[in-house]
């Protein structure tokens, strides 16, 4: 299901339109600036219509953003600068435009730091913890994240706000229990002060990490519990997410008619409110609910008191309501629920014997999610473009000076022809030199990113690549003590460890014969079996695991915390491939990579966690080599109830 929190800080410039909200007050807005008002003013409102049409029309944000910019500037009015680059910075977040949200926030952070307004920059890191977070890089949220509570604790307010923004990185790392813990911390404030909005706000998160740990019969308690005690006094926008949450928990305890009815109402809400977002993720859950009624192993374990509609109207149910959202997140230029849209509809497609429009959707799912995830790599092509781009300028001056060179050689040829010929030789050699050195220094930075094999084919301009392999084993490490060592520390020092750690794995990887695809926080993936293929993948996949329990047994931070590590091991087929126009990642999937990153989530620290299908794998002639240890079985997300093993030496 997908993610409805973000962190929203509406400041209302105009205290007789402080009670609106929403479209009523961008009507009222938009009617006063009709009225003679000095231009300062003006500005200050512009900028309130800016950052409220983030939700609804981030395009016309950006435009009443940049009149109001333009004012602020002619009368240096530098509060106000500083509250419409949060204000634009909002608007290009809702836009899925990331560098260019960062880039305002940034402004926005300076200009406070120069105002020396401490509650600004507050804010101003929580934004880009916020893009952070959208981008999937959890250490760097959390960094500011810190930052903005070590300035609410010195100032003494918004610390509850801090918690649960803290809480909200933890829970999409999957770190349920710690953002349990700042939520109840949030909560508790909340209580001393009587703030039952804050009490709400953080209940419903807490209502959220349950639904996340499978406590789905937890949730669906707290949130009719918060629906409940509420009463008609709540806003809308919470009651969106009450109803949200209360139709997940209800998906997940197999009664879809429930789930439908309350995803339906949260629609009818968010059309009310012309949110076009809240409207978009409805429309999106509709689509995977009708997607499970069609599924024959979900209609057997409905628990639905209405009779559940024919497989074939169910599925042109999920088409229709998952293309919808797709069509308004396309809108709101939203990539990553346009990917989970398109995952859907092929799907829907797909079980409805349309295997073309199945593939279309399919491909528009990849596409769109390659766009949102491994920014750290992507950084490094676009690092790698940028420094191939200077290169290219640099040889074309040295070639025009060459030019010149030659040019003052044929005047002054008569008077000293054999000087010259050398001197424009020795210019030549050193130019070819020059080249062929930065080449080499491109082509290294390229497959410091990429397996040798795949950037000798995309030099060839082979384009997009998509392999099939027919077996490849997947191995994900995850510290289980990342969360104690990040808490409140320095962030240099976390990266220190994390660079530690996985330049230890990297060497392991080589050493074993895997391929590293990528990091995800502090989550680190690897394959063995590709881009070449190898009949041995399964054990040296699983060599090069119990080689990081025997490495990492005892790893200790700096400051003597121990840290503990999970592993888990899948393997089957999977596609691997490159895939968009520019700033290429190398990635892989199928049903092995989505298992074996279960495998590590359900995995206990300090232990290797496999299927049964790589046990058996491992089994057909290197079972002398391992010893498995059998888990009982257990419900596992999206695959159902597994048996698995632990892993270790014989």
């Amino acid at each position: 299901m997908k993610r409805l929190f973000t962190f929203l800080v509406i400041i209302s410039y105009l205290p007789v339109l402080a009670q609106k909200t929403g479209h009523p007050r961008i009507d009222s807005l938009l009617t006063e600036l009709q009225r003679p008002h000095d231009d300062t003013l003006k500005a200050k409102m512009l900028a309130t219509i800016s950052r409220d049409y983030m939700i609804f029309a981030p395009d016309s944000g950006l435009m009443y953003g940049a009149q109001a910019l333009e004012l602020a500037r002619k009368y240096k009015q530098k509060k106000t600068m500083a509250y419409i680059y949060s204000a634009l910075g909002l608007n290009h977040r809702y836009r899925g435009e990331y560098e260019e949200a960062l880039a305002y926030y940034d402004s926005g952070l300076k200009l406070n730091i120069e105002l020396g307004n401490k509650g600004g920059i507050s804010s101003a890191y929580d934004n880009i913890a916020v893009v952070k977070i959208d981008q999937s890089d959890y250490p760097t949220a959390l960094s500011y994240s810190f930052k903005s509570l070590a300035i609410s604790r010195e100032l003494k307010e918004n610390l509850s706000g801090n918690y649960i923004n803290i809480s909200i990185i933890y829970t999409d790392m999957g770190k349920c229990e710690q953002a349990i813990d700042y939520l109840q911390k949030a909560k508790k404030i909340a209580e001393d002060a009587h703030d039952s909005s804050t009490i709400r706000n953080a209940k419903s998160n807490i209502a959220r990490n349950y639904l996340i740990m499978g406590k789905y019969q937890l949730a669906l308690e707290t949130e009719q519990e918060i629906i409940k005690s509420a009463g008609s006094k709540v806003n809308r926008h919470s009651m969106l997410a009450d109803y949200s949450y209360l139709a997940t928990a209800y998906y997940y305890l197999n009664d879809l008619s429930s789930a439908s009815k309350y995803f339906l109402t949260g629609l009818e809400i968010a059309e009310q409110m012309k949110n076009k977002k809240s409207v978009a993720e409805n429309l999106g859950n509709l689509g995977e609910i009708y997607l499970g009624m069609a599924v024959d192993s979900v209609r057997k374990r409905d628990k639905s008191n209405f009779p559940l509609p024919d497989k074939r109207t169910a599925l042109r149910k999920s088409v229709m309501y998952s293309q919808r959202s797709a069509d308004l997140h396309q809108e709101l230029h939203n990539l990553r629920d346009l990917a989970a849209n398109y995952n859907t509809l092929s799907a829907a497609w797909e079980l409805l014997g349309d295997k073309q429009k199945a593939l279309d959707a399919y491909k528009l799912f990849h596409r769109y999610n390659d766009s949102v995830f491994s920014k750290a790599n992507k950084s490094k092509i676009a690092t790698l473009e940028k420094q191939q781009e200077l290169d290219s300028i640099k040889q074309q001056v040295k070639i025009d000076r060459l030019k010149i060179v030659q040019q003052n050689l044929e005047v002054a040829k008569k008077r000293n022809e054999r000087s010259f010929l050398f001197i424009g030789m020795g210019l030549l050699v050193a130019v070819i030199i020059s080249i062929a050195w930065q080449r080499r220094k491109s082509e290294r930075l390229l497959l410091n990113i990429l397996p040798h094999s795949i950037a000798e084919r995309l030099k060839r301009k082979e384009h997009p690549i998509a392999d099939q392999f027919s077996a490849a084993s997947i191995i994900f490490i995850d510290m289980a003590g990342f969360t104690k060592l990040s808490e409140e520390r320095d962030p240099k020092e976390t990266v220190n460890i994390l660079n530690d750690v996985f330049t230890r794995f990297d060497t392991l990887a080589e050493q074993y014969g895997l391929e590293k695809i990528k990091t995800i926080g502090d989550c680190y993936m690897a394959v063995g079996g590709l881009p070449v293929p190898r009949e041995d993948h399964a054990i040296m996949a699983a060599k090069m695991a119990l080689a990081i329990k025997e490495m990492m047994n005892n790893y200790t931070a700096p400051d003597g915390t121990t840290i503990k590590f999970r592993v888990g091991l899948d393997c089957g087929p999977v596609v691997a491939g490159v895939i968009g126009k520019k700033k290429f990642i190398y990635d892989l999937w199928g049903n092995a990579v989505n298992t074996a990153s279960r495998m590590e989530s359900t995995g206990l620290a300090g232990e290797i966690h496999c299927t049964d299908n790589f046990k058996e794998e491992l089994e057909k002639e290197h079972a002398a080599q391992f010893r498995f240890t059998a888990r009982a079985s257990m419900e596992i997300k999206g695959k159902g109830t597994m048996q698995t093993w632990f892993i270790n030496a014989a």
